[in-house]
């Protein structure tokens, strides 16, 4: 069974100093000849770092993906300061030990850039200040300057100030008593309701939204969620 364990800036190190770029130019040239004992750790840096290199504290690699290909088992990995977008597997290497070098902020990002990784752009803002852009593959997390977004919803809530699990900016609906509007998936905007919707004061109506095609979210007994595309909108009753 393979172990991996994975301390990021907890565990010290006392031996190697934090290697910054002027570490590298003094040694760089020199990285070719200088070679890794077995049994050491294997640095890596995939700011300064070579892949071409053998893994030395002043001449570390450049991805996890070549440290691990070089590694056996009861290795150590250290990592340095960066930002690791890498897939990686471990197999067959017992008690290999994966860590951050002391003071490092080691990030594993699962990210891709919509401009620098896809390749594409968004378009102008346009009056109402919406951008849009046509990605190449599905996605399903969006990340503002790492911080993760909300979907266009209404009403409007974030993670941020945790006002999307407060009640108040969730919007209400009833099930009518007619029609068997259970069964057959209608759905009535309650509007505001005293003492439960104090943040939100409007129906659906009132906000001149159209939310036919869009998602709704509904939250039914409070133990069932569904997801649904609305599919008819009937504004004079709210159904």
């Amino acid at each position: 069974m393979v172990t991996m364990s994975l301390s990021v800036g907890i565990v010290e190190i006392s031996r190697t100093p934090m290697l910054d770029s002027q570490d590298v130019a003094s040694v760089g040239a020199s990285c070719s000849y200088i070679s890794r004992s077995a049994g050491e750790s294997i640095y890596v840096d995939p700011v300064n770092g070579s892949d071409d290199w053998d893994g030395t504290w002043s001449c570390p690699k450049a991805t996890l993906s070549d440290a691990l290909n070089e590694s056996s088992a009861n290795d150590e990995i250290v990592l340095y300061s960066g930002r690791y977008h890498e897939n990686v597997t471990v197999d067959g290497k017992d008690n290999l030990l994966i860590r951050a070098a002391n003071g490092a902020r080691v990030v594993f990002d699962g990210t891709q850039s919509i401009a620098d990784d896809m390749g594409v752009t968004w378009s102008t803002a346009d009056s109402d200040g919406i951008q849009e852009v046509t990605l190449p593959v599905d996605g399903w997390q969006l990340f503002l300057a790492y911080d993760e977004q909300v979907p266009a919803r209404w009403p409007n809530a974030q993670f941020s100030d945790e006002s999307v699990f407060n009640r108040s900016y969730w919007a209400e609906g009833t099930l009518t008593g007619s029609n068997n509007a259970y069964t057959i998936g209608w759905l009535t905007d309650a509007g505001p309701e005293t003492g439960v919707h104090t943040g939100l004061n409007e129906t659906v109506n009132a906000t001149g939204l159209d939310p036919e095609g869009a998602i709704a979210v509904m939250n039914l007994g409070s133990f069932r969620s569904n997801s649904r595309e609305i599919t008819d909108w009937n504004s004079a009753n709210g159904t």
